[in-house]
């Protein structure tokens, strides 16, 4: 049976966000429920955390994803170190005096310490991490101890780590199971850690199934006050805008799936005009480049597997002629870097030359590179995004950004 899906209140996403993350901070918990096609709701989520300084985790399935959230807080805290000055404090000694110290402690003095201390749910956590702290453990070495505790550690760093250090996190529902699947989790973990900033992006058509079939419970009533539409274009009007501006082939197809918004879509209308007829000369051609480029990069920040992972005209720690080394797209992990080629790459035997080259300086240094043609960016598309997550070997466990 096909559930007709419900029109909501449209309201600025970005003040609805807030207003969640408001309640959250009071302890009220608040699960963001982003009603778009799936690329466009991710692409809000990361670009309201990223406003706010905050990096996004994804859960690529139905837990949640603490590995990846753990590894996130750790390049901003020395966690280690935190739970030393928590454990000053308990013993009302000075923060900063008492981590030289302990950062000098045997185990046999840590054992003495901990006998002072009245006792506390969670202390054994703590022991744990402390003693990374008296060996100066690696941030690897952390991150393993940390992982092995499984979800429980999660609270236990919220406690200690001020929450501008915590990742925001991003459930997705292609589907009513996974969307049964999904919430519960993300409900779960709102319940237990308000002030953790939770996300989840699901169809209009599968939150309105959810909506006629799911008996009312609170978990139910959490997700409806949680409800965000955001506005998105339609598939005759994607397809409409890029017919009239060239484009041939799937392409709209493609890049309505991926959650297309105005700006992606004007991004899109640019590559196709600019790169519609061959350029006349170095300046055209190197316009057509630019707009090809930054629709490439504007099209994988929607993508769950690629978002927030390639940098648009990045340089390199070596010189390339001149100057320093720049890829029009780059990922440094894994090592992968994005070529888009004009018109007259391949005009000339010195341009060949030169992009061989910068290929091989590219190479011996373990980049994977990929080449493609400025024109074929979007009537393509759907073969270099596969080509493109290819190489990337999509992370099962999740995406870190």
């Amino acid at each position: 049976m096909k559930i007709a899906a419900t029109f909501c209140v449209l309201d600025d996403p970005v003040a609805i966000l807030d207003r969640h993350a408001a309640r959250g901070s009071e302890g009220i918990p608040a699960v963001s429920l982003l009603v778009a096609p799936i690329g466009l709701g991710k692409k809000t989520w990361r670009r309201w955390s990223a406003e706010r300084g905050r990096s996004v985790i994804v859960a690529t399935n139905d837990s949640f994803p603490y590995a990846e959230w753990i590894h996130s807080v750790l390049e901003r805290v020395d966690f280690p170190s935190a739970v030393v000055r928590h454990l000053a404090q308990r013993a009302g000694r000075n923060s900063e005096e008492f981590l030289t110290a302990w950062q000098a402690k045997t185990p046999a003095d840590c054992d003495r310490f901990w006998n002072t201390l009245a006792p506390r749910e969670g202390d054994d956590v703590l022991q744990s991490v402390a003693r990374l702290a008296t060996r100066r453990a690696s941030a690897r070495e952390t991150a393993e101890t940390l992982i092995g505790w499984g979800e429980r550690i999660v609270p236990a760093i919220c406690r200690l780590v001020c929450s501008t250090a915590w990742p925001n996190v991003l459930f997705a529902a292609n589907s009513i199971e996974s969307f049964y699947s999904v919430c519960r989790v993300a409900v779960k973990w709102a319940m237990s850690l308000p002030a953790l900033s939770l996300a989840l992006a699901a169809t209009a058509e599968v939150w309105a199934h959810y909506l006629a079939f799911a008996p009312e419970s609170r978990e139910k009533a959490l997700l409806k006050e949680g409800e965000i539409c955001v506005p998105a274009l339609d598939a005759p009007t994607v397809e409409r805008v890029l017919v009239e501006a060239g484009a041939m082939g799937s392409a709209a197809a493609t890049i309505f799936a991926a959650g297309a918004d105005e700006a992606l879509l004007e991004s899109a209308v640019a590559a196709v005009r600019a790169t519609a007829v061959p350029p006349a000369n170095d300046e055209a051609d190197d316009r057509a480049r630019s707009a090809a480029e930054r629709f490439l990069f504007d099209f994988l920040e929607t993508l769950t597997e690629s978002a927030g992972r390639f940098e648009l005209n990045a340089q390199l720690d070596f010189n390339f002629g001149l100057r320093p080394a720049e890829v029009d797209l780059l990922c440094r992990s894994p090592k992968i870097a994005i070529e888009i080629d004009g018109y007259f790459h391949f005009l000339t035997s010195d341009a060949y030359r030169r992009d061989r080259n910068k290929d091989w300086e590219l190479q011996r240094r373990g980049f994977l590179v990929l080449r493609f043609l400025a024109e074929d960016i979007i009537a393509r598309i759907e073969v270099i995004r596969d080509r493109i997550l290819d190489a990337l070997g999509v992370n099962p466990q999740g995406v870190h950004d």
